[in-house]
């Protein structure tokens, strides 16, 4: 019954799809338990001189034959569309994939299931699909795929299954001219499938830090393997590579659109000397083989490979012109191995997906915040923790966090934190919290109190680079205690953060230049010139309360 289902499936789409004015013929293949294959003849309009040739100059043809899979979750899932084998790949707007595939064309910025669905109509989504198609294979035609003008256009990773996380300007802002390569620390997870690289049901992610690290024979602790039910996880390393200088002085630019078919460590370094990156993976190949000389591992470990191309302009959507690359492969140091890829230069590797890993500017940019300066949070309880988290991800720095009070139990209904009975404190936990946002703050977990005349101890939770300092304690001391602190001690400027009134009420006060008004000035201030009402229903203390910025 389920093959019946599949054969009127593919005669509706058929149908639908002849129905284009640019569809010039169509066949139903096959029909199998892995859904439909169809085929069909469109059209491709281009200038007089090339439908002479038949073909246009980047060898388009003036009729393509174009695959169409229909897979058994259709019309729940969209249609696939494929090129013919020899079809042009050196074209933006290719998805990735190997020479031994078919070459397959990326027609929806955005999702294409819902593109397909959005027309209400299975016919209206299929002819609608159809002419992205002949649009697509017009401006492939006509060398029009990207918007000239707008940058480069990366090239198309967002369907593979593997994902390398990094922060990309960093990585970037380490190319310069002359070449070379970085070995940073990495860790990895795969789950599913048998743990191997190529295995089609497994997926791979690896987390690339900024931590610079050297290859040493000795030095095995930067790499390791552990399994637990249904993921491994362990420690590995990655290579930044980027292109130095030509002959003539001149920086390497990789200025044309190459397909991603790299699925071999000789397809790797070959991509490697398009893009002038050949040195710096040479070395870093050579200096990883002797590295495990003599040292066992019975279980293959990915290693990331990250290429920078030198694009003659501006990526879309950055102000840098290095396009990153990443790929993986795994090392097998078995025991009797004759070297550390088992199958030498047809070793099997993987492009990747590059994701941005959680970073401040990261955050900026996608939450549209503007710039601040670092900001200190003293106190890290049920306000602290939250003005910390929503200043991160925000994109601010959080310099330090300050807090001598254990994290409970009680504290869960008003913190930002959820955490077990036995959690440590609530600066420390604060900070784990912030560190899964990309901030590193210093921890202070003793008394703001003590500790504020003394000068090493105040570096700790007012860092020089920290611009404004904003105390959530509802300490009365420490209000004190910092409005004693001279400008010339402190660089940072104070502000005061709280709620009162069981959260009917708050406020937020800021400190004049040069600590004039102080807090306690402010606080004055808003006892003489703000009124409760009843039941702490607040004036909304539309009077102010004459803060000089």
């Amino acid at each position: 019954m389920a093959g019946n289902d599949f054969r009127g499936h593919a005669e509706r789409f058929l149908a639908a799809a002849l129905r284009h004015p640019e569809c010039r013929g169509g066949r139903l293949i096959s029909v199998d338990a892995g859904g439909s294959r169809i085929e069909l003849d469109l059209n491709v309009e281009m200038p007089l001189a090339s439908k002479v040739d038949g073909a246009s100059p980047n060898g388009v043809r003036v009729v393509e034959t174009v695959h169409v899979r229909l897979w058994p979750s259709y019309p729940w899932s969209s249609p696939s569309f494929s090129l013919r084998m020899d079809f042009p790949r050196d074209l933006p707007h290719v998805q990735p994939g190997p020479v031994t595939e078919l070459p397959r064309p990326c027609l929806i910025d955005g999702n294409q299931r819902e593109y397909f669905f959005q027309f209400g109509l299975v016919e209206l989504g299929i002819f609608n699909l159809v002419h992205q198609l002949v649009l697509w294979l017009q401006r492939a035609a006509e060398g029009t795929l990207i918007h000239h003008g707008r940058g480069w256009e990366p090239t198309l990773r967002r369907d593979l299954n593997d994902v390398i996380a990094l922060n990309a300007e960093a990585c970037r802002a380490v190319v310069d001219r002359n070449g070379g390569y970085r070995v940073l620390k990495s860790t990895f997870f795969r789950s599913g499938g048998d743990g191997s690289l190529v295995d089609k049901q497994g997926t791979t992610w690896l987390d690339v830090s900024q931590t610079q690290v050297a290859l040493k024979r000795d030095d095995k602790e930067l790499f390791g393997r552990k399994k637990r039910e249904g993921y491994w996880f362990g420690e590995t390393v990655s290579c930044l590579a980027w292109p130095g200088k030509k002959p003539n002085g001149d920086e390497f630019v990789a200025a044309a659109y190459m397909p991603e078919t790299v699925d071999t460590l000789a397809r790797l370094k070959e991509r490697a000397g398009e893009l002038g990156c050949s040195r710096g993976l040479s070395v870093f190949l050579d200096s990883l083989e002797r590295s495990w000389e003599g040292y066992v591992l019975e279980a293959p470990v990915p290693i990331g490979i990250i290429l920078c191309a030198r694009r003659p302009e501006h990526l879309v959507g950055s102000v840098s012109n290095i396009e990153l690359l990443p790929y993986l492969v795994d090392i097998k140091a078995m025991k009797g191995r004759t070297a550390l890829f088992a199958e030498g230069d047809t070793e099997p590797v993987v492009p990747a997906m590059q994701i941005d890993a959680t970073n401040p500017v990261l955050l900026r940019d996608v939450s549209g915040a503007p710039e601040l300066a670092p900001v200190s949070m003293l106190g890290c309880g049920s306000v602290g923790s939250k003005m910390a988290l929503h200043l991160a991800r925000s994109g601010v720095t959080i310099g330090a966090v300050s807090d001598n009070g254990m994290l409970r139990p009680h504290n869960m209904a008003r913190h930002a934190l959820a955490r077990a009975s036995f959690a440590g404190s609530k600066a420390k936990e604060l900070a784990t919290e912030l560190a899964l946002l990309g901030q590193s703050p210093a921890v202070h977990d003793g008394d703001l109190v003590v500790d504020l005349p003394k000068n090493e101890h105040r570096k700790t939770f007012l860092p020089k680079e920290a611009r404004y300092a904003v105390n959530t304690t509802a300490s009365l001391a420490v209000r004190e205690a910092l409005s004693t602190i001279g400008s010339k001690q402190a660089k940072a400027r104070f502000a005061e953060a709280a709620l009162f009134g069981r959260g009917d009420g708050g406020f937020l006060l800021f400190e004049g230049a040069a600590r004039n008004p102080t807090l306690c000035d402010l606080t004055d201030e808003l006892n003489a010139t703000v009124t409760c009402h009843s039941a702490c229903n607040i004036d909304p203390l539309s009077r102010g309360l004459g803060v000089q910025n």
